[in-house]
């Protein structure tokens, strides 16, 4: 698994934000869809709840990291790129993952095309050890 769009919360078009997230880093991908940034302290819970529940896992369970961004406009030099808050969550989910949660962090961003290779290589060396063992 991975933590793809993990920087934003969605809404619907601009009326739809309630007033209370006035202030926050905003983007709208189109008439429809207004995204919103999370914080580093959102995005601290979100990690601490994806490890939870990534624990509970019985079979093999691999976990992606991004650290070039996880998304688009998460990259360097894009509107929702923040390091900080990427870190908040990274460093949560691995403050918590249990030892049996096999992690796996990469330099480039999640559309990274070597990101994709090495998520497939993964896939496939478990599937691999799977038909070996039946």
């Amino acid at each position: 698994m991975s933590v793809g769009a993990l920087d934003m919360v969605n809404f619907g078009g601009p009326a739809t934000v309630p007033e209370s997230f006035e202030g926050r880093s905003f983007y709208q991908h189109n008439p429809q869809v207004t995204l919103m940034r999370t914080t580093a302290m959102e995005n601290a819970e979100l990690g601490r709840q994806i490890a939870e529940k990534l624990n509970r896992a019985k079979g093999p369970t691999i976990v992606m990291l991004p650290r070039g961004g996880v998304s688009l406009i998460d990259m360097a030099g894009e509107l929702f790129h923040d390091p900080d808050a990427n870190a908040a969550l990274f460093d949560a989910m691995k403050a918590d993952l249990g030892d049996h949660i096999a992690l796996v962090e990469m330099d480039t961003d999640i559309n990274d095309p070597a990101f994709a290779d090495a998520a497939a290589e993964q896939l496939l060396s478990r599937l691999g050890d799977r038909d070996a063992a039946s």
